[in-house]
């Protein structure tokens, strides 16, 4: 879980960085948008993947270990005690500690808007309502709703391009956007980019909203003299969606242009930045090639026997294992079984049976293979006595006897008639006929040569 969640903030860290150094420099704002979100939430999903990685298959020796740690001890100081689980329970206190912390924050903050729309004046419209607050100076808004100052509406001083900017956020649902990453740090929120990115996109949100104001008033110089006169409000509410939101930045990309061109040149260059997160973040799972060449070990109680009854015992001099790695092992005065395997040739010396001599049972057989028989042909219905009748008369008119052979010729319109009412025949019917041939292939037209006269050359007398 750990290695999950280092790799997260990494991961976050390298697309962030991204952004930061080249991205936000540039006035491309929905490609910004979701380019944000989009690997906010890949930086969570890269490191669950897992590859398997073949690789080349290692011979390692196997030893037996079980009498070194008979006989050996640990000494006191290497024994593992509760101290380890203490820090595990005080790690996993202080992390629900400042979820709780932050989990109520949100709700507070969430409460004091659900207040401030239930105990104030609402105007309705087609796409929300408007929230009238007494002594409140920073419009925002939430959802569908925008909070305004009651005085200033009444007495019409809230400017046209105010409310304009504040739609725009609620069109582009950029509330929800907000409120999921708010959530999200309940839990997430060790993680140090977390903070950045929530920075990032709610500026890219003013960013998409003064465009907005723009595209509708078509006056970009007015806009800019109303964002300077209120460049001294602070926002008070971290869910919402404030018209006074570090005004500075927001000048100047009004005055950038959006340039289409750059836009493709950095989709491009996504795909091998994704690429090598996906690679550098994601878990290789390394299984090793098959390798069939026998791999032995010898133990102390090892069962070596092969093909002898549970009273055998067979006392082994030496034993070779040839393969093309192992090398020969030599095992003296040993009571052993001894059991090849598939790919390795065991070669046993000075052995003597101890015990019943009588030569080992031979295995039985293999269970013999059943096959299918082969499926009967369909058969039809059963053609009427007309056309059986009618299928002997064609048959005798197509029948050809030749050397003492009987053949049938192909009639293209007859043929086919007997082979309609063949198909409609039952079992005892076909059995009663003469089966068909099948059709001849079709035979390829032949373009006919055109025949090209020789020239004629006149005889020249010779004088």
């Amino acid at each position: 879980m750990i290695i999950y969640l280092l790799k997260t903030i990494a991961c976050s860290a390298v697309f962030y960085a991204l952004y930061h150094f080249i991205f936000r420099k540039e006035k491309m704002l929905i490609f910004n948008r979701f380019y944000l979100l989009g690997s906010l939430y890949l930086s969570f999903f890269i490191p669950l993947l897992t590859f398997t990685v073949k690789t080349p298959a290692l011979r390692t020796e196997q030893y037996n270990f079980s009498s070194v740690l008979e006989r050996s001890s640990f000494p006191e100081g290497v024994v593992a005690t509760n101290n380890g689980k203490l820090w595990i329970y005080l790690i996993v206190s202080v992390f629900i500690l400042i979820s709780a912390f932050f989990a109520y924050k949100f709700i507070r903050n969430f409460r004091t808007i659900c207040q401030m729309i239930s105990r104030n004046e609402k105007i309705y419209f087609s796409y929300g309502r408007i929230v009238l607050i007494e002594n409140f100076k920073e419009p925002f808004s939430f959802f569908n709703n925008i909070f305004l100052n009651k005085d200033e509406y009444k007495e019409g001083r809230v400017e046209e391009e105010i409310l304009i900017h504040e739609m725009a956020h609620i069109r582009q649902n950029h509330s929800l956007e907000i409120l999921i990453l708010e959530i999200l740090k309940i839990f997430y929120w060790f993680n140090p980019l977390l903070y950045l990115y929530l920075q990032a996109i709610k500026m890219n949100h003013e960013f998409l909203a003064d465009d907005a104001v723009v595209r509708r008033t078509n006056d970009s110089l007015q806009y800019q003299q109303l964002l300077i006169k209120c460049i001294y409000v602070n926002q008070k509410i971290p869910l919402a969606s404030s018209f006074y939101f570090i005004t500075k930045k927001r000048l100047i990309m009004l005055q950038k242009k959006f340039k289409k061109r750059r836009v493709f040149q950095f989709g491009f260059l996504l795909i091998p930045i994704t690429a090598l997160a996906i690679y550098g973040f994601s878990n290789k799972k390394m299984v090793p090639e098959k390798n069939y060449e026998s791999n032995f070990a010898f133990a102390d109680n090892s069962d070596l026997s092969y093909g002898l009854n549970d009273t055998d015992k067979v006392k082994v001099s030496e034993v070779y294992i040839t393969d093309s790695v192992s090398k020969p092992v030599s095992v003296e005065d040993d009571t052993k079984r001894v059991r090849p395997s598939k790919y390795s040739e065991v070669t046993i010396t000075d052995v003597v049976v101890q015990g019943d001599t009588t030569p080992p049972k031979p295995l039985p057989p293999p269970p013999p293979k059943k096959v299918k028989p082969f499926a009967e042909p369909k058969y039809g219905q059963g053609a009427s006595k007309e056309e059986m009748d009618e299928y002997n008369s064609i048959l005798n008119e197509l029948k050809i006897e030749r050397n003492g052979k009987t053949s049938y010729k192909y009639v293209e319109n007859k043929s086919n008639r007997i082979y309609e009412i063949y198909r409609k025949m039952n079992k005892p019917q076909r059995e009663s006929v003469v089966s068909i041939p099948p059709p001849p292939p079709p035979q390829k037209s032949k373009k006919p040569v055109r025949f090209t006269p020789p020239k004629i050359v006149k005889d020249e007398k010779v004088g």
